[in-house]
This record gives C-alpha cells, structure tokens and sequence, in this order.
C-alpha cells in the first residue's frame, strides 16, 4: 500500500482462520490500521493498493464499490478505536444499531428494533430499552464502545476487525470488552483481528501474532511461541519493555529497557544502568511537602450538584512517589486539579510545606505555583500550537519572574538537555514533533520552574510500549536529579507498580484504600482493589486448544 511516494504497509502477508484471534503488533506509525482499513477497503483515493485481500474465496479488492458494500459491515466488519469519533452525535444509539441491521437485511421496524435491543442486551449495555434513545454523548467510553460492538456485529460477520478497540477504556472495562469479543468469537466462530500495542492483552486473549515495524511484518508466530522465543530483536526488545507481560519490576531498582532502531531490520535494547535511588528521610518533627485535607468537590448538574470527591485526604513526603489509581470518573483529575487551583474545591485544604493554598488571593498564589507544576496527559492539546518551544518555555519563566534574560536563556537550554532534546528543538513547533517528544516538552515546561512537586496526570497512557518506557526512565532521572516529589495518576496499574512508592486506590470519589505499594498488591483489602487486579491483563495465558469448546 502506497500514500502519493509514502510506503505504509510493504509485502504483507496475513492468514486467518475461523474462530481464531490474531493478534496484530506493533507501535504508531507502523501500518496497524492501515491495514484494518483496506480490509473493508476504506482507504483514501490517494492509496495504492497491490496484491490480494482473500476472503472466502473473492479478491475483495478486484470487487467494485457496489460489492464491497454489500460485504463491508456484513461478512466483514469493524470496531473502531475511538466510538465517540465513530458513532453518529445527532442519531440516538438505538437508532443506528437499527440501520446497521436494516442495511444489509430486509426487517421490518418492528424487527428490527427487537434485534437491536436483544444486540445491546447481548453486548451488556445497562438497561437496553431505557438507553434506547440515548445519544452517543450520553454514554461512557465503555458504553459507547458496547454500542459500537452491538453494531459491528449486527449481521453475524465472519470476520471482525478490532482496532484498538480497549485503548482508552478503565482496566476492568476493557477486560469486559475483551470478554465479550471473545465469548461473540465463540458464538459466531468469527475470525478476530485484534490490533494492538498492548502486550497484556495480546498474551490473555490472542491465538497468533503478528509483529509489525515500519509497515513489514517481522515475524509470526502463535502467542505462545512469539512470546516465549521472540525471533526478531525488535518483538525482543517489546516484550523486555512492556510492564504488561509478566513480573513488574520498581523504579528504586531498575530501569526499563529501551528499544533503539538502528535502520532497516537492525534493533537494540538498550539498558540504562541499574542504580539504586533512595527515598528522602523525613526529619523527625518535620511536616509531609503535600498534605491534603478531607477535600471536597462538586459540580452543579441540572439544578443539583454531583459530587466527584468525597471528604479525601492524604499526604506526600519529600522525594516520594504517591501513585493515585482508579476508573474514569472516580475523581482522580478533579482532585489532581483543585491542588493546583485549576478546580475549586467545595471545602477541605491543600497545605504545601505548612500554607494552605485554597484561601490564597491569586496574586498571593503565585510565587506557590512555581513550586507546584503539572504534565498533563496529552500535550499536544496542552501546548500553545503557535508557539515554538523556546517561546512556550521561556513565557513560564518570565510569567514567574525567573531570573533575567541571559538566565531564562541558560536554563532553557539546561532543561532541554535534561529531558533528552537536542538545542535545535527550540525553534519548531509542537506539531513538528513525536507524541513522545510533545511529552518531552511538557516535562521541560513543567520543571523550567524548578518546582518541589509535579502532579503527572495519566503522562504515559497514550504512548506506545517503548517511548513509554522512555518517558518513565526520564520521570525517574529527573525526580533523583531535581529532588522531586511525584503525584502520578494513572488507571494503568503496572505503570503505578513500577513508579509509585505509595499508593492510594480512588472509587467513587473516595480514597478506598492507601499503603506502600508492594503491600497493595500481595495483600489488597479492599474488594474494589481486588477487583482492579484482578482486571489487569496478561496474567494468564489461556491457548486457544484449552479454551472451553464453541457454544451455539
């Protein structure tokens, strides 16, 4: 497949069986879902396609529009990464998985509407016929992401194509989606293209593998195999630097391995030297750098209010790690920001090195920001897209009255040393860089100012397997060298495992259990924590000859 002179995907060769799950690997860039979308040959017109696309027999890209039509969405369907992009905002739920039905069948309304509501029932969405005339936006990821399902699989297709269909769904949502793709494989005996980064979930749920790199495919394998005697150096270097695939090791001790692409099919794993970094003492008498208070928070909602975070407190030390864990919407980011100001609470404190900040004027908040600072999930949404990098980071210096020009001038260029870019970084823009290197440049804005305590709000969640590792080998470096404090928020738990030193577990907006971290996960209390880890993938591997026989 060509892009005007770009190569996207180059001489790949892919087999499916029925009822079999595929696995298809590989980081951004790398051909994934260009693939997926020439299936259902769904490609721009720009795309050149060569060789064949079998399917039961018929080249599906021999086939004129009006044939493909007739088997996109019925025999060959698929789940899209992102539903809310994907699903029409001005129809109700209902509403498309009847025309989904209807398109490729004669059905009456009556009928129809029947079988969408039995579809939404079969894929778990709550209260089916209450959620009928929702619309998309009403829904959550993990409800929207069901509706989506409810829709691929409409007309009982023979083969299903799920692109990234868990990548921003809570651990426990998205080990029910994978359920429900599994038990719909089983019912149907559907062949599964499972695209995706996530190791984890390959090695729980996929038959066979396939690697990925700069659009070839470097080797194939059934996951078992794959996983235990990696041929390819890069799947090697994958494996050895996903926290998603057996025994999570801590920051204290060892650093992740890095994968480094030398040109062509030439990799190597590069391995930081393990050090050892060592937790500030506490003096005795001496207060925690962060001490929050029976924190409230509530946002008005149709003449009422709702209330987010519930009465929390805790606190973070001096060179700690505090790990903040949860679903979406236990209150994880409203929390995170109303330390920061950026959400006012309804009551409580947030006391910094003994001074409360929520009575603070602005002005007279001001110097206690520089001391406080935040990276937030996505940068490119975070940095100002008109303003080269020297431009955003020396705008935070001179906002806090940060030395004079030579020194801003100094101290940019320290920083962007530290985070690992090059000096010729500060003349472009964020969209000239990497997701990866956006993530540099928020690290940099966030640490110019020098500050005690960074609030990293979900840094690592969109980043691929081995710019992940990268960005969390970084984070360490910089906490040693900067004497940091870290509040880390994630809903990825082996992330928190390997960063955190202390964890607290958030539901509903409450803290529902808090503790060192080896102690939350060899012995957690909590039922919700229990049921948390028990949802994390790649624990277990079941082959596919072992799995309980197909059911009508």
């Amino acid at each position: 497949m060509r892009f005007a002179d770009h190569t996207a995907v180059r001489s790949l060769d892919l087999q499916i069986d029925p009822g079999e799950i595929l696995a298809l690997v590989g980081e951004s860039g790398c051909g994934k879902s260009t693939t997926a979308l020439a299936i259902l040959r769904l490609l721009s017109a720009r795309a050149r396609l060569s060789g064949s696309i079998a399917f039961e027999g018929r080249d599906l890209l021999t086939l004129k529009e009006r044939e493909i039509s007739r088997i996109r969405g019925n025999a060959v369907s698929i789940i899209f990464q992102e539903p809310m992009t994907s699903l029409n905002p001005v129809l109700s739920i209902g509403r498309q998985v009847v025309e989904a039905i209807t398109l490729h069948g004669r059905r009456s309304r009556r009928q129809a509407r029947e079988e969408a509501l039995e579809l939404l029932d079969r894929v778990r969405l709550p209260d089916p016929v209450q959620r009928f005339g929702d619309y998309p936006h009403q829904l959550s990821g993990g409800q929207r992401q069901r509706v989506m399902i409810a829709m691929a699989v409409a007309c009982r297709p023979r083969l299903l194509v799920a692109d990234e269909p868990t990548t921003a769904l809570d651990v426990t949502v998205q080990a029910q989606i994978l359920q429900l793709i599994d038990d719909l494989r089983r019912d149907l005996n559907m062949a599964v293209l499972l695209i995706t980064h996530d190791l984890g979930l390959v090695a729980q749920w996929a038959d066979r593998v396939a690697v990925m790199h700069g659009g070839r495919k470097l080797e194939e394998g059934s996951t078992r195999e794959v996983f235990a005697r990696p041929r390819s150096p890069y799947t090697r270097g994958l494996l050895e630097a996903s926290l998603h695939g057996g025994k999570v090791p801590h920051y204290r001790t060892t650093r992740l391995p890095e994968i480094r692409h030398r040109g062509g099919d030439a990799f190597e794993l590069v391995r930081p030297p393990a050090r050892v970094a060592r937790l500030t003492s506490r003096h005795p008498g001496q207060p925690p750098l962060l001490r929050v208070e029976d924190l409230r928070i509530a946002y008005p909602s149709g003449g009422t209010s709702v209330q987010a975070v519930r009465g929390v407190t805790f606190a973070i030390e001096r060179g700690e790690t505090v790990g903040l864990v949860g679903e979406s919407g236990c209150g994880k980011s409203s929390l995170s920001r109303a330390i920061v100001r950026l959400t006012p609470p309804e009551s409580g404190r947030v006391v910094l090195d003994g001074v409360d900040l929520l009575p603070l004027s602005r002005r007279a908040l001001l110097p206690w920001r520089r001391r406080v600072q935040m990276i937030f999930q996505d940068p490119y949404s975070s940095l100002n897209p008109r303003q080269r990098v020297d431009d955003i980071l020396g705008h935070a210096l001179t906002l806090h009255g940060a030395g004079d020009g030579v020194e801003r001038e100094r101290r940019i260029g320290a920083i962007l040393d530290d985070v690992g870019l090059p000096a010729t970084a500060r003349r472009r823009y964020p969209h000239e860089f990497s997701g990866g290197e956006r993530q540099r440049i928020g690290i940099a804005r966030a640490l110019v100012l020098r500050p005690e305590l960074v609030i990293c709000d979900e840094p690592v969640s969109a980043l691929d397997v081995s710019v992940q590792a990268q960005i969390l080998n970084l984070l360490v470096d910089l906490k040693d060298a900067y004497a940091l404090s870290y509040l880390f928020v994630s809903h990825d738990l082996a992330v928190i495992r390997y960063i955190a030193d202390h964890v607290l577990v958030m539901n509903a907006g409450r803290i529902v259990e808090a503790g060192p971290v080896e102690g939350i996960w060899q012995s957690p209390r909590d039922p919700y924590t229990r049921t948390l880890l028990g949802a994390v993938p790649g624990r277990r591997r079941i082959p596919r000859e072992e799995r309980q026989p197909d059911h009508a």
